[in-house]
């Protein structure tokens, strides 16, 4: 009983941490990509509309991987 408290205890911290990592990647990979999705549409870059796409596709997976935890 005590090693499946001590699993349990484990694997929580692990979700914890994982947790952390993801809120990180959001924080500060997400608003990167953002920022820089921003200043390239608006200096008009000349592929403006594969820039919108290709961060619109990123934006969904990201949202449907935090939706699925």
């Amino acid at each position: 009983m005590r090693q499946a408290a001590s699993l349990t205890g484990y694997l929580m911290v692990k979700k914890d941490t994982f947790d952390a990592g993801l809120q990180a990647f959001e924080k500060e990979g997400i608003q990167t990509i953002t920022i820089l999705k921003d200043q390239l549409i608006a200096s008009k870059h000349a592929k403006t509309a594969s820039i919108k796409k290709r961060y619109d596709d990123v934006m969904s997976r990201w949202k449907k991987t935090v939706g699925r935890l």
